[in-house]
């Protein structure tokens, strides 16, 4: 019965934290319509295609290009409750919506199991299922469902604890479903729980080699499923080139103060807010940290207890001398190396100079508090204390420390503090260089694992604090504290519309996929995408993690007015191409109609046009490269030579940005039939030249005549859809008597240089 209370205490809890979405299920998103229009359109993606196909991986998004599901979350875990509801004939608002609500209670109801399996008292439960099911910190993740669809973390330590506890085979299948869940659901808690879990069984299945063997087996064996996934996941990023820059990891870490920042929508602690800060935004709430703070004391205090004895004990016949002066010298170390790292901010940078030569200087605190940072924890986990929490496999020591350990890594491989770097590298730089965890940018999401080792500590926490209480006692208190985390837990929601679908999209004399302009920004490429559910037809836009290299090449193209990109996507097959009339019409009209499309349809703020099969002449790749005698260019003569040596990471460049007249002249050393310049950009794709002219000499005079003058977007973008890697335009030029070639840059681009990796003239 107790369960049963609760179950129902925590889903009527949801719908009322998350007032109005009950009242909108079909018609609105909570707090955006961008990640979750998304989320709701991979949910939808998921019932109406057959997983792990080829069919599933080529999401109607990003097109042309093959496995855009790949380019964000597959959210696999949810279809035990998404597909059904769309089986059911639920739309894709409300089956977004209720998997989004149902989140909450189950969270709540898993981490109430995990406290009541070490407690075994309902009341402190009850904390730990508020603290994390309704937390602050779930509020800034509104948008992410992925991440609030938690519960599998703790149902797996619930599991692992009650198999330690009864060594039932029941609890390891129980824990295999529950990883398997988890890792389906959310790529960050598949990577990220693993750090937290690993953690666990030293702590408290290190004293036991079978049941050890026995968690580390099934977990290993519920994570095979998961092989082909992560497999053709590896495959396809390596094939589009997608990576996180170190830069951009590093820009999504939590700030140190980030524990104390909460999202703009909380009532109570709106002036903690940091609007814009979502990923930044760890408050678990006062109550978490104040009890969990109490843990500490409370250890503390119990460690004082027991030091006599364990100072008995160690100075008895098993004492080991060398390991008490490892432990001194270690702290001493550590200690001097705090001074060190905080000398600079009191005295400034500062050095030692001996026979004119310096021998130690610290300029900033980063490197010395990095490693005080590292030898204070050296120093305590060799400390007595730990020691002695560790032979006890104490739940509150270890809960405590795991909070402490996920803010750590929440910091991100370059820790700051009120945006001041702190830390020359951080605990997270350590994971980077694990397979997987440097292909995910937001190490704040460590976030959510902190509150829910924070609930435990606290809820470990108010059981001691109370446990020489009476019952009736121990429950008002229960009551009284769960009242106020509820209230500090409470926020003000908004809405967002859902995107309007377009009904002249489905007119079946419409041949071609979708594009809607302008793109490239969330709020435009998002309901694109989301509407492609209704009208059925492959989208160009697309909004997801990853964006494919061609669509920035495409998004570049349309900033700049060059329309002539769109012939790399009407190269076999038409288009049809909504426009936005409150995006700059004029504008958009003129593109569009520069390339002979033809309006069709007008619907509300949209107007839908034709753009027909593209026939422009190709370049012959067949023809072999012709030999280039000599190369002269506008700037960076010392690097011509890097545009013949095969390789295309090193690079020509013009030295400044586009500006028009940069230049580069090849010398064949003889009159040649040429029938194409190969211009390859390899992984620069970004300094792409904007516009080319390319003029042709014969032997024996200067007379310059022009060979092609255009854009070059829309033949690079058919190279780059066939090959991101190496992203070469093949420019047609097909003459006869050609013994030089001058590539002039026309355009300009304030934001880009010009830059060629490789080149070649084919001919014969």
């Amino acid at each position: 019965m107790p369960w049963v209370i609760a179950g129902s205490a925590y889903t009527v809890l949801a719908v009322l934290l998350t007032w109005p979405v009950a009242t909108h299920l079909s018609s609105a998103f909570p707090h955006d319509a961008f990640d979750p229009a998304l989320n709701a359109w991979i949910l939808w993606w998921n019932a109406h295609a057959v997983p792990l196909t080829a069919h599933w991986w080529n999401a109607p998004s990003f097109w042309p290009v093959a496995g855009a599901l790949a380019f964000s979350e597959h959210l696999l875990g949810m279809t035990v409750v998404s597909t059904p509801l769309f089986w059911l004939g639920a739309d894709p608002v409300t089956t977004y919506n209720l998997v989004l609500l149902l989140s909450y209670p189950l969270t709540a109801l898993a981490t109430h199991g995990l406290v009541y399996a070490i407690v075994r008292r309902h009341g402190p439960a009850v904390l730990a299922g508020l603290i994390m099911g309704f937390s602050p910190y779930r509020v800034a993740q509104l948008p992410h469902v992925q991440m609030l669809w938690a519960f599998g973390m703790p149902l797996a330590l619930l599991a692992a604890h009650r198999y330690m506890d009864t060594g039932s085979w029941r609890w390891l299948i129980a824990l295999g479903a529950s990883w398997l869940i988890l890792a389906l659901s959310n790529s960050y808690f598949l990577l990220f729980f693993p750090v937290l879990f690993a953690a666990w069984i030293l702590w408290f299945a290190a004293g036991s080699l079978r049941r050890t063997a026995s968690i580390v087996a099934v977990w290993v064996g519920a994570s095979l499923p998961l092989i082909p996934i992560l497999w053709t996941y590896a495959v396809i990023h390596q094939a589009q080139r997608l990576t996180r820059r170190f830069d951009e990891i590093e820009s999504f870490g939590a700030d140190l103060t980030a524990i104390f920042t909460t999202a703009p929508e909380m009532i109570l602690w709106r002036r903690l807010s940091a609007p814009g800060r979502g990923e930044g935004q760890l408050f678990p709430g006062m109550i978490a940290l104040a009890l969990a703070g109490g843990a500490v004391a409370l250890a503390l205090v119990e460690w004082r207890g027991r030091r006599r004895s364990l100072t008995r004990d160690a100075t008895g016949a098993h004492a080991r001398p060398s390991i008490d002066v490892a432990r001194k010298v270690l702290g001493g170390v550590a200690s001097l190396a705090t001074v060190v790292a905080l000398s600079p901010l009191v005295f400034g940078p500062w050095q030692i100079t001996l026979a004119g030569r310096t021998i130690a200087s610290v300029s900033s605190a980063e490197k010395p508090m990095a490693v005080a940072l590292a030898l204070v924890t050296a120093a305590f986990f060799a400390s007595r204390s730990c020691a002695d929490f560790w032979r006890r496999r104490s739940p509150a020591a270890f809960y405590t420390l795991a909070a402490a350990a996920m803010w750590a890594l929440s910091w991100g491989p370059h820790p700051r503090l009120a945006g001041t770097p702190i830390l020359f590298r951080g605990p997270y730089a350590l994971l980077l260089r694990l397979p997987g965890l440097s292909e995910v940018r937001v190490p704040a999401r460590f976030g959510m694992l902190l509150v829910l080792c924070l609930a435990v500590a606290a809820a470990i926490a108010f059981a001691r604090f109370t446990a020489a209480l009476s019952s009736r006692v121990r429950g008002l208190l229960a009551t009284l504290v769960a009242a106020v985390v509820i209230a500090e837990s409470w926020p003000a929601l908004t809405l967002a519309d859902v995107a309007t679908p377009i009904q002249a999209l489905q007119r079946s004399d419409l041949p071609g996929p979708v594009i809607e302009l302008p793109l490239g920004e969330s709020w435009l490429d998002a309901p694109a995408q989301f509407r492609g559910i209704v009208h059925g037809r492959p989208v160009v836009n697309g909004y997801s993690g990853y964006a494919p290299p061609h669509y920035h090449l495409l998004s570049t193209a349309l900033r700049l007015n060059d329309g002539d990109v769109l012939t790399g996507l009407t190269s076999t097959t038409p288009l049809v191409v909504v426009l936005n009339r409150r995006e700059e019409i004029d504008r958009w009209r003129r593109l569009v109609e520069s390339r002979q499309a033809e309006r069709v349809a007008t619907e509300d703020a949209f107007e839908i046009y034709r753009l027909p099969l593209d026939s422009q002449p190709r370049g012959r790749e067949r023809d072999p490269p012709l030999p280039i005698r000599s190369i002269d260019a506008s700037a960076d003569l010392k690097n011509v030579g890097r545009l013949l040596d095969g390789h295309l990471d090193t690079i020509w460049n013009s030295e400044r940005v586009q500006a028009g007249g940069e230049f580069v002249i090849l010398d064949l050393g003889a009159n040649r039939h040429v029938t194409a310049v190969r211009l390859t950009s390899g992984p620069f794709i970004a300094d792409y030249p904007r516009r080319l002219a390319i003029d042709c000499a014969a032997d024996g005079t200067d007379a310059w005549a022009p060979c092609w003058n255009g854009s070059v977007a829309g033949l690079l973008l058919r190279s780059v859809l066939d090959d991101p890697a190496t992203a070469s335009a093949l420019i047609p030029i097909d003459r006869d008597g050609v013994r030089r070639l001058r590539l002039t840059q026309t355009a300009v681009d304030p934001m880009n240089g010009w830059s060629i990796a490789e080149i070649a003239v084919l001919g014969r």
